[in-house]
C-alpha cells in the first residue's frame, strides 16, 4: 500500500499510474483539489486499480498523522510513502520574495515532508519495514537565481532523506 502526496500533478499522477500498475494500493493525496484526486482514484480504479482518494492540509503535522490513519484504516497499512508535494515561485529573487511566500514553499516543500516521514516510520517500523520516497529536484546541482525558496527547500529535502536513512536504514526502512 502506497501513499503518494502531490497526486494530482503530473509527476504525481504518473507515479500512481505506475504503483497500481505493479499492483499496489493507492492512497491519492491532494491538497486542496478534491476533485482533482477522486478524478484519479477513479481513473486508476477504473483501469484495474486499487486507489482512494483524501485531500488535507499537510503543512499541518495532525494532518499526516490523519493521512496515516486513513490508509491503515482504508487498506490495512502503509508500505511506501512517496513525498511528492511541492510549490515552486520561479523567477522570484531574495530581494524579490515575500516572507509570507517563502514560509508557503518552505511549509510546502521542506515541513510537510518532515510531517509525513515523522508519521510513517512508526507505521512502516510495525510492518517491518517499507519505504520512503522524497522527491526533490536537480535545482540542488545548479541553484540558478530566482530560485532561493525551492531550491533551500529541496536542498533541505536531500538533507532531510540522507539523514533519516542513517537513522531507519537498519530497520529495513
Amino acid at each position: 500500500m502506497a501513499i503518494v502526496t502531490g497526486a494530482t500533478g503530473g509527476i504525481g499522477q504518473a507515479i500512481c499510474h505506475e504503483l497500481t500498475q505493479a499492483g499496489a494500493s493507492v492512497l491519492v493525496h491532494g491538497n486542496r483539489q478534491q476533485a482533482a484526486a477522486d478524478r484519479l482514484a477513479n481513473e486508476l480504479t477504473v483501469s484495474g486499480g486499487s486507489a482512494h482518494a483524501f485531500c488535507s492540509d499537510l503543512t499541518d503535522p495532525a494532518a499526516a498523522i490523519q493521512v496515516m490513519n486513513i490508509a491503515t484504516e482504508t487498506f490495512g497499512g502503509v508500505d511506501l510513502v512517496v513525498n511528492n508535494a511541492g510549490v515552486t515561485l520561479g523567477g522570484l529573487g531574495v530581494e524579490q520574495l515575500d516572507v509570507k511566500d517563502w514560509l508557503q514553499v518552505t511549509d510546502i516543500n521542506l515541513h510537510s515532508v518532515f510531517y509525513m516521514c515523522q508519521a510513517a516510520i512508526p507505521r512502516l517500523r510495525a510492518r517491518g519495514g517499507g519505504a520512503i520516497v522524497n522527491i526533490a529536484s536537480n535545482i540542488v546541482n545548479s541553484l540558478p537565481g530566482g530560485s532561493a525558496a525551492y531550491a533551500t527547500t529541496k536542498a533541505g529535502v536531500v538533507a532531510l532523506t540522507k539523514v533519516l536513512s542513517k537513522e531507519v536504514a537498519h530497520e529495513g526502512i
